[in-house]
C-alpha cells in the first residue's frame, strides 16, 4: 500500500508570512495539493493513509472535515526531517504501517500547480520500473513529489537536518527512477509573493 506525508509546516523564510494561508485561486495555497493528493487516492486502489504535517493551527482546523489525518510538528525548527518523521509517526500509530513491500508518497503543499493524474502516472511508471526510489523531473530539475520504499522506513526516521529525503537519495542513485514530465509549471513551488502573483 502507498502512504502519503504532505509536508506544510515550513517557515516560509524567503516569503515574509505564511505563504501555506495565502490565497490563490479562492482558497488557501496548501489545499490545492491536499485535493489533488485526495482525489489520486479516489482512482487508485492502492492508496491507503494521508497525513497532512503542520505547525499551523489554522491548517489543523481547516482540514477538520477531510478524510484525513493531521499531525502537529512540535520540531518544525528542526527541518523538513523531522516533519517527514512526525508523518511516518502518526501514520504508525494510526495502524497504517509501512513495512518493506509498502511505499511512502512524500509531498509538500506549496506546489498547486500538480496535478493528481501526474502523480497517477509517475505511481504507475514508478512501481513498473523495478527501481525503490521515484521522483519527478523536469528536463535536469529534480521536484517533488518523491515515493520510497518501506524498505527505506529506518533511515527516513534516522534522517537530521533541513535536507529530507534528499539524503537517501544521494545514498543510493541507482535506485532511483526518474519520471520525467512535460509542464515544468507543476514542479512550481513558491518561494516569493511575487511567485503568488505570477
Amino acid at each position: 500500500m502507498i502512504q502519503t506525508v504532505i509536508l506544510a509546516a515550513g517557515f516560509s523564510t524567503r516569503f515574509g508570512n505564511n505563504k501555506l494561508l495565502m490565497e490563490f485561486h479562492d482558497e488557501p495555497l496548501y489545499m490545492h495539493m491536499v485535493r489533488e493528493v485526495l482525489t489520486l487516492k479516489e482512482h487508485r486502489s492502492d492508496m491507503d493513509g494521508i497525513v497532512v504535517v503542520t505547525q499551523y493551527p489554522e491548517i489543523e482546523d481547516g482540514l477538520k472535515e477531510f478524510p484525513l489525518l493531521t499531525a502537529h510538528n512540535y520540531n518544525s525548527r528542526e527541518g523538513i526531517s523531522s516533519s517527514l518523521k512526525t508523518g511516518v509517526k502518526k501514520l504508525q500509530l494510526q495502524q497504517f504501517g509501512i513495512e518493506p513491500k509498502d511505499f511512502l508518497l512524500c509531498c509538500v503543499a506549496d506546489q498547486p500547480y500538480l496535478r493528481w493524474q501526474t502523480m497517477d502516472e509517475m505511481l504507475k511508471q514508478y512501481l513498473c520500473s523495478q527501481k525503490s526510489i521515484g521522483r519527478m523531473v523536469y528536463k535536469s530539475q529534480y521536484g517533488n513529489p518523491v515515493v520510497f520504499s518501506g524498505k527505506y522506513i529506518q533511515e527516513i526516521m534516522n534522517l537530521s537536518g533541513d535536507v529530507g529525503g534528499k539524503q537517501i537519495i544521494k545514498r543510493y542513485p541507482q535506485e532511483v527512477y526518474n519520471y520525467q514530465i512535460t509542464d515544468p509549471l507543476e514542479l512550481k513551488d513558491f518561494d516569493t509573493p511575487q511567485d503568488i502573483i505570477s
